[in-house]
Order: C-alpha cells, then sequence, then structure tokens
C-alpha cells in the first residue's frame, strides 16, 4: 500500500477565503503557529499573483471532486486513505450512494441497447428505401 501526504486546503488552513484579499491572508498567516504552513501561505499565495490564480482554479477543481466523492459515498475508499483530501471533501448532504456501479451499468446498457435499436431501425429504414 503506497502512501499519499494529505492535501491541504491553505485557505482553510488559516480560516481565510479565496476572496480574501492578500493583507488579510497575511494577517492570517501570521497568526498560525505552524512555520511550513506560513510558508506555503506566502510562497502560493502572496508571492505571486500568477501561482496564486494556478492555485485558486487547483482548489476550486478539488472542492468540486470532492463535493462529487462526498455525493458518491467514496470518501473513504482504499484510493483515497484516511484524510488523503480530506480539506477539499465536504461531508455529503444525504446518506451515500452505496451502488453507483451498478446503477452506472444498467445506464450504460440501457445506453447501449438504445444505440443498437436505433441503428437496426436506421439501418432498416435505409434497406427499404425510407427517409
Amino acid at each position: 500500500m503506497s502512501t499519499c501526504a494529505a492535501v491541504r486546503d491553505l485557505y482553510q488552513a488559516i480560516g481565510a477565503s479565496p476572496d480574501d484579499d492578500a493583507h488579510t491572508l497575511g494577517e492570517r498567516a501570521g497568526q498560525v503557529d505552524d512555520d511550513a504552513l506560513c510558508d506555503d501561505v506566502y510562497a502560493v499565495l502572496l508571492l505571486d499573483d500568477d501561482r496564486r490564480a494556478a492555485y485558486d482554479r487547483i482548489h476550486r477543481r478539488l472542492h468540486d471532486i470532492g463535493g462529487l466523492r462526498a455525493e458518491l459515498g467514496l470518501t473513504d475508499s482504499p484510493q483515497w486513505p484516511g484524510r488523503t483530501a480530506h480539506d477539499f471533501t465536504p461531508q455529503p448532504r444525504r446518506a451515500p450512494f452505496r451502488r453507483p456501479r451498478r446503477i452506472l451499468l444498467r445506464a450504460v446498457r440501457w445506453l447501449a441497447i438504445s444505440l443498437i435499436v436505433f441503428s437496426v431501425l436506421q439501418a432498416a429504414r435505409m434497406l427499404t428505401g425510407g427517409s
């Protein structure tokens, strides 16, 4: 089993928001006791506007993925053990979805059958000269 480093939300770790300005982020970063976290905040969010913009794009995507994982009940899967991406995974709003594979297989099967029926009908129409 491989070990994964935890992915942390820098904004959440310092009690800030992506909408906060650099001054507020600097103040919040200065209030944390974790020197490594403070260094990360300065390096990623405060010293370079392009780097912060890139982090913000990734930050939004990770929250999107975390939300999907929570809704599908995939928060404690073998691929995401423990707290690997805990910062980006909210609690599900409803009970976890227990059988996504079964429903997905049914949907794929239905789609495949529909495509086959449609193709057969189109081929029959072409053979009979209908349009």
